[in-house]
């Protein structure tokens, strides 16, 4: 609580405010940056990617179209886990931000596999300079 005004009354200690993190509840989730295309190797095993990282003020999160077969996404937490079993380039996938007012904001992504040095992309040349690419927002935990 973040008091506006205090003070004794009828013998208690009173505050007068408004409560931050009800304010921040009625926000709709904000998209922080953008979630950036991701490449991994052909056969180098599981990955998992929090996208959660990617919004704020979202407790929920939904992604479509559905993921490929073998891979998972978590609604609560918004983590990808993808297998790099099958090459191609797969999605664009949207995911969507949800929280307790309904509230949603929504950012697509691609995500290919293949072999290192192999043009992944649709658009020659893109997913080297990805896979070679920083970008702050691009977090990921593999395990």
């Amino acid at each position: 609580m973040a008091a506006i005004g205090a003070g004794w009354v009828d013998g208690a200690w009173v505050q007068a405010g408004w409560d931050t993190n009800a304010w921040f509840a009625s926000l709709a989730p904000t998209l922080i940056g953008s979630i950036s295309h991701k490449s991994k190797a052909s056969n180098s095993g599981n990955h998992a990617f929090d996208l959660s990282v990617n919004f704020f003020g979202a407790t929920s999160y939904s992604i479509a179209p559905a993921v490929e077969t073998g891979w998972t996404f978590n609604t609560s937490t918004g983590v990808l886990t993808i297998d790099t079993d099958a090459d191609g380039v797969f999605g664009a996938y949207t995911v969507t931000g949800t929280n307790a007012s309904g509230s949603t904001d929504q950012n697509a992504f691609q995500i290919s596999v293949g072999a290192v040095g192999e043009n992944m992309s649709q658009t020659p040349g893109v997913a080297i300079k990805q896979a070679m690419a920083f970008e702050p927002t691009d977090i990921e935990r593999d395990y």
